[in-house]
């Protein structure tokens, strides 16, 4: 444990209830949460050890046979898929100074909770999105090469399709203006090359949406409760919507409809749009990017396409006080307040969801 620089700007007292900082905590922490809002909740069975186990059911075919009057059909066999995963946990904790504790007016331990309930949001939102929307298969997933981190990876790898159902994984796309699909080489291109056509040209429309949302329509995967699908996209890509005319009419007061998720910036025909900053954007990586253009990684959802594990009762403040340290803390200088979440996350129908690519020129 890091003692060494404790926070030493505001508290009132470090002994205090820690299930009333429980719940600072959680008040602080939902209404950021992007992804958890809408994936498959399972709750995490006691004693059961650190895997947990996700089950997928296969859709049932349409019937085309007619009935004989008096003769049962065959019957129809459910068939299901157990796709397990390793639970991990996610933490951070605040040192303050005893000197603190004992002279400063402002509430610092409820607002050290708050701030971490803002940063645990975050951090699980970000460990769904890494962990759920890239290729563990070919070591390119979001977590290790630098949409979420600092480290290279090679793009022809990144933005492939996944070879195999068994990756897990959302296939991606990248729209033309046409509507076509591009081959990963134009991708690349656009983000390497100065000469590259406008951002515009491929960036978020209201034609990209109703594009992406027919691909998942065709395939009849099944909409939210309310519905919609669910995209998620960077503030950038709804800036670049609420430029667009089209998007103005779908969102005028006569169409518009009761916001239904946290984030929620507008509609476009069966599809809702959130926004999140978890969202991976070229610019803030290492990956090279040509000038002025960022590749930009929306997420589209049909119901029950992630299934992460249940947040209530897996996320806990952890409030220590002055001199609970033992020999690390051998004067009673320091007490701590901090987070710990015990979870995971995991693509449950890779069918169910894509990878929407789209360039944006904003900064």
């Amino acid at each position: 444990m890091d003692l060494s620089a404790p926070s030493t700007t505001a508290s009132s007292s470090i002994y205090l209830l820690g299930a009333y900082y429980d719940r600072v905590l959680l008040e602080n922490l939902y209404p950021e949460l992007r992804f958890y809002q809408l994936a498959k909740k399972k709750p995490m069975p006691k004693g059961m050890g650190k895997t947990i186990t996700f089950t997928k059911i296969t859709k049932v075919s349409a019937s085309t046979s007619v009935l004989t009057e008096g003769v049962p059909p065959s019957p129809t066999w459910l068939t299901a898929t157990q796709i397990s995963d390793t639970l991990v946990q996610l933490g951070q904790y605040v040192p303050i100074s005893d000197l603190l504790s004992m002279t400063a007016l402002d509430p610092v331990i409820e607002d050290t909770a708050k701030e971490l309930g803002a940063a645990a949001s975050e951090s699980i939102d970000k460990y769904v999105y890494a962990r759920c929307f890239g290729d563990d298969d070919s070591e390119c997933d979001a977590e290790r090469t630098g949409i979420l981190g600092a480290a290279t990876c090679d793009w022809s790898n990144f933005y492939k399709q996944h070879p195999t159902a068994a990756d897990q994984g959302f296939s991606t796309i990248f729209f033309s203006l046409d509507g076509s699909i591009p081959a990963i080489a134009v991708l690349k291109s656009f983000l390497t090359s100065t000469t590259a056509a406008t951002a515009a040209e491929y960036g978020m429309t209201v034609n990209t949406v109703l594009r992406a949302v027919n691909s998942l329509r065709v395939q009849n995967v099944p909409t939210f409760d309310n519905g919609d699908y669910v995209m998620v996209v960077h503030p950038d890509c709804i800036t670049q919507l609420m430029r667009d005319n089209d998007f103005q009419v779908w969102n005028s007061p006569q169409n518009a409809k009761e916001t239904m998720w946290k984030g929620e910036a507008g509609r476009i025909a069966n599809c809702r749009l959130v926004t999140s900053t978890t969202i991976g954007k070229t610019e803030s990586c290492s990956i090279s990017v040509g000038t002025g253009f960022s590749g930009v990684f929306n997420v589209l959802l049909g119901k029950d396409a992630i299934a992460v594990t249940e947040i209530e009762g897996a996320v806990k403040m952890k409030i220590k006080p002055a001199g609970s340290a033992g020999a690390v803390d051998p004067l009673d200088q320091v007490s701590t307040v901090g987070y710990k979440w015990t979870g995971c996350a995991k693509v449950l129908d890779e069918a169910r969801g894509k990878v929407i690519i789209t360039l944006t020129t904003m900064s």
